[in-house]
C-alpha cells in the first residue's frame, strides 16, 4: 500500500508540471528578399516578460507602453536577428514596432548588397523567457519560397536563393512533428489516459487489441482533419479547438473512472482525434508554404507525430503492463489517476475557454492532489477502506503523510525555500540572491538562474539600481556557461545600461570589454570594436595609461579580423609605447607578435623579424609553449632557405 501511494505520488508531482505547462509563444519573420522588405511580428506577452511593458500591471499592453520601450525592443531584434548573405553581412534598418492586438510588428529593410547566392539567417529571440518559442520564416526570393520553424535546438540556417527540390523540406518536419508531439502536454494526455484500463483486460491479447484500435482511430482520424485544416479546406477558431481538446482529457478521464464507451471506446478516439488535428495543423497554417512544397511539409509533420505517439506509447505501456499486473492497480491508481488527470483537464478547458485560471484561484494542482491522498487517508480508517485496497492504520498514515508533503512541500511557500510572492515586501532579493549562490554551489544553474530572475523583479521593484546591474551580470555569465552568447549580451547590455544610470564609469568599461568579449566569440566585430572604443575613451578620461594599453591592444586584435590592417597596426604600435605599464605581460607579447606578422605581410621582414623575437622572447619567459611554437614558426618562414 505504501509503495502504492509513492507511485501516486509521483504521478501527482508529474501531472502538476504538466498542468503548469503553456502552449509555445511564437514569432513571425517574412522577408521578401527582392523587394529588400521584410516584417517580424512577435507576441505581447513575449516582449513584456523581456521588458515588464505593462508598466499599470493592468494586464493589457497598451501602444504607449510599447512606444516606451521601443529603442530596447528594437536594439535587441537587431542583436537577435542576424542576416549574412555570399556578398557580405546584410545591415537592417527598422522602423518604429506596430501594435496589433496581442502582437507588435517591426518592419525593416534587410539592407543586403550585391547579388548573393544565398542567405543565412540566425534567429536568436525570445528563448531566454520560452524555451519551447517558434519563430516560423517565410522567405521569398523571387526564384524561390522558402518555409522553416526556428527553435531552440534549430536557430541558424543557410537558404539558396535559387528554386530547391520539392522534397527539401521533409526531413526538417518530420524532426518538428516528432517535437511538437513530446511538447503536445494535452495530446499525449489525452492519449496515455484511453490506454490506462487496456492493461487491466484479460487476456492480454484483449488489451493488446484495445490499444492498438485507440492508436489506430486517433492516428486516422487527427490525419484527416490535419489535412483539411492545412489545405483550406476546413477551418474552426483556435479557442473552440482548444477548448475541445481540454474536454476531451476530461471526458476521457471520467470514462475510466464510470465507463460508458465500453468497447466503442475506440469510435469516441475518433471522433476526439478529428478535433486534435485541428491542434497540430496550427503548426503548419504558420508557415506559408505553396501547394506543393505544402504537401510535402505536411506528410513529413505528420510523420513525424505518428513516430513520436509511437515511441511514448512504447515507452507506457510496458510499464502500465507491470503496475497493472498488482490488485491495487484497479482499485487506487487508476481511479486516483484518472481523477487527477481529469482536474488537469478541467484547468485546461476552464483556462482556455473562460481565461479562468484554477492555479491562480486555488493554488497548484498539486495541492488538490494531496488533500486527494488525506480524504483517501481518512476513508481507509472507516468503512469504505475496501474500496481502496487499504488495511490498517499504516496505509492510511502513508497516504495523509504524502498528501501533508505535496500541500506543502518545499519551494510552495513555506519558510524553508522563498519563493518571488514570499519574498514581496519583505526585502528579500538579496536572499534570493543568495539562494542563487548556493544553487551554483550545488552545480544546479537552472535552479540559480530562477532565483537570481526573482530577485532580480524584487531589485527592479524597488528601483535599485546596483542590484539590477549587479543580477544582469551574474545572469550574463550564466547565460554565457550554459553557450547562449545572444542572451549574454542582453544581460550585459542591460547592466551597461545600469551603470550608465548610476554614473558608474568604471563600472561602465568593465561592460563594454565584457560585451566586446561577447560579440567578438559572435563574429559581431564592428559591435565589438565600438564597444573597445567606448572602454578607451573611459580609460583616458580616468587618466588610467594600463587600462588605456591593454584595451588598444584588444582593439588591434579585433581590426585584424577585419582587415583594417593600417590601423591594427597603429594601435598596436600606440599599446607599445606604454608597454611599461601593460600590467598583463601576455598582452605584450601578443602586440609584439602580431605587429611583426602585420609587418611580415606588408613585406618589411627585418622590421617583422624584430618584433616577433620580442614577442617570442616574452612567451618563453612565460612558458606559452602554442604561442612559442607558433611565432617560432613565423620566423622560420622568414629565414631565407640554403
Amino acid at each position: 500500500m505504501r509503495g502504492s501511494c509513492l507511485f501516486l505520488g509521483l504521478i501527482a508531482v508529474s501531472i502538476s508540471g504538466v498542468a503548469e505547462a503553456h502552449e509555445p509563444s511564437t514569432a513571425h519573420l517574412s522577408l521578401d528578399l527582392a523587394g529588400g522588405n521584410a516584417t517580424w511580428t512577435m507576441s505581447t506577452r513575449v516582449l513584456d516578460a523581456l521588458f515588464r511593458l505593462d508598466a499599470d500591471g493592468d494586464g493589457v499592453v497598451e501602444p504607449s507602453e510599447i512606444q516606451t520601450r521601443d529603442g530596447d525592443i528594437r536594439a535587441y531584434a537587431q542583436r537577435r536577428l542576424e542576416l549574412r548573405s555570399s556578398a557580405g553581412r546584410c545591415r537592417p534598418s527598422s522602423t518604429p514596432l506596430d501594435l496589433q492586438g496581442d502582437d507588435a510588428v517591426l518592419r525593416f529593410r534587410m539592407g543586403c548588397q550585391g547579388h548573393p547566392e544565398w542567405l543565412e539567417l540566425r534567429y536568436d529571440a525570445m528563448f531566454e523567457v520560452d524555451s519551447n518559442h517558434r519563430a516560423f520564416l517565410r522567405l521569398d526570393t523571387g526564384r524561390a519560397t522558402h518555409a522553416d520553424i526556428f527553435s531552440s535546438r534549430h536557430r541558424q540556417a543557410r537558404y539558396p536563393l535559387e528554386a530547391t527540390p520539392w522534397w527539401t523540406p521533409l526531413t526538417h518536419f518530420v524532426v518538428e512533428g516528432v517535437w511538437h508531439i513530446l511538447i503536445g502536454y494535452d495530446h499525449i494526455l489525452f492519449l496515455l489516459t484511453l490506454i490506462l484500463p487496456a492493461v487491466l483486460l484479460r487476456p492480454a491479447r484483449v488489451g493488446r487489441r484495445r490499444v492498438l484500435r485507440i492508436v489506430t482511430s486517433f492516428t486516422v482520424a487527427h490525419s484527416i482533419t490535419l489535412s483539411l485544416a492545412v489545405f483550406g479546406w476546413v477551418s474552426i477558431p483556435s479557442a473552440i479547438v482548444e477548448s475541445t481538446i481540454a474536454a476531451s482529457i476530461v471526458v476521457a478521464a471520467l470514462e475510466n473512472l464510470r465507463p460508458v464507451a465500453g468497447e466503442r471506446t475506440w469510435l469516441m478516439t475518433f471522433g476526439f482525434g478529428l478535433i486534435h488535428g485541428f491542434g497540430f495543423a496550427s503548426v503548419l497554417h504558420e508557415v506559408g508554404l505553396p501547394g506543393g512544397r505544402l504537401a510535402v511539409a505536411l506528410f513529413g509533420f505528420n510523420v513525424g507525430v505518428e513516430l513520436g505517439q509511437l515511441a511514448l506509447v512504447a515507452m507506457a505501456l510496458p510499464m502500465l503492463w507491470l503496475i497493472g499486473r498488482h490488485p491495487v492497480y484497479p482499485r487506487l491508481i487508476l481511479p486516483l489517476g484518472s481523477g487527477a488527470i481529469a482536474v488537469v483537464g478541467l484547468h485546461w478547458l476552464l483556462d482556455r475557454a473562460l481565461g479562468i485560471s484554477l492555479v491562480e484561484l486555488a493554488g497548484n494542482p498539486i495541492h488538490w492532489i494531496g488533500v486527494g491522498l488525506l480524504a483517501t487517508a481518512v476513508l481507509g480508517l472507516g468503512k469504505a477502506s475496501r474500496i481502496f485496497g487499504m488495511s490498517g492504520a499504516w496505509g492510511a498514515l502513508g497516504c495523509a503523510g504524502l498528501g501533508l508533503a505535496l500541500m506543502f512541500r518545499p519551494g510552495a511557500g513555506l519558510p524553508g525555500r522563498p519563493t518571488v510572492s514570499s519574498a514581496h515586501g519583505r526585502g528579500e532579493a538579496p536572499h534570493l540572491e543568495a539562494l542563487g549562490e548556493l544553487w551554483l554551489t550545488k552545480a544546479r544553474p537552472a535552479e540559480a538562474i530562477g532565483a537570481f530572475r526573482s530577485a532580480l523583479a524584487l531589485f527592479e521593484e524597488a528601483q535599485d539600481l546596483e542590484g539590477q546591474a549587479r543580477l544582469h551580470r551574474r545572469l550574463g555569465h550564466l547565460a554565457e556557461l550554459v553557450g547562449s552568447t545572444s542572451e549574454a549580451i542582453f544581460h550585459h547590455r542591460q547592466a551597461l545600461d545600469l551603470h550608465e544610470a548610476e554614473g558608474a564609469s568604471a563600472e561602465v568599461r568593465v561592460d563594454c570589454l565584457e560585451l566586446a568579449r561577447l560579440y567578438r566569440r559572435h563574429e559581431e566585430f564592428d559591435a565589438a570594436a565600438s564597444m573597445m572604443e567606448r572602454a578607451l575613451k573611459l580609460s583616458r578620461a580616468a587618466g588610467d595609461q594600463g587600462a588605456v594599453a591593454s584595451t588598444l591592444v584588444r582593439l588591434a586584435h579585433v581590426r585584424v579580423l577585419t582587415q583594417q590592417t593600417d590601423e591594427a597596426e597603429r594601435l598596436y604600435r600606440s599599446a607599445l609605447e606604454r608597454v611599461q605599464v601593460l600590467a598583463d605581460r601576455e598582452q605584450a607579447g601578443d602586440a609584439w607578435a602580431n605587429l611583426g606578422a602585420l609587418r611580415r605581410k606588408a613585406g618589411k621582414l627585418e622590421e617583422a623579424r624584430e618584433y616577433l623575437r620580442r614577442g617570442l622572447a616574452i612567451y618563453v619567459e612565460l612558458g606559452r609553449e602554442a604561442k612559442v611554437r607558433r611565432v617560432e614558426r613565423l620566423l622560420a618562414d622568414l629565414t631565407p632557405s640554403n
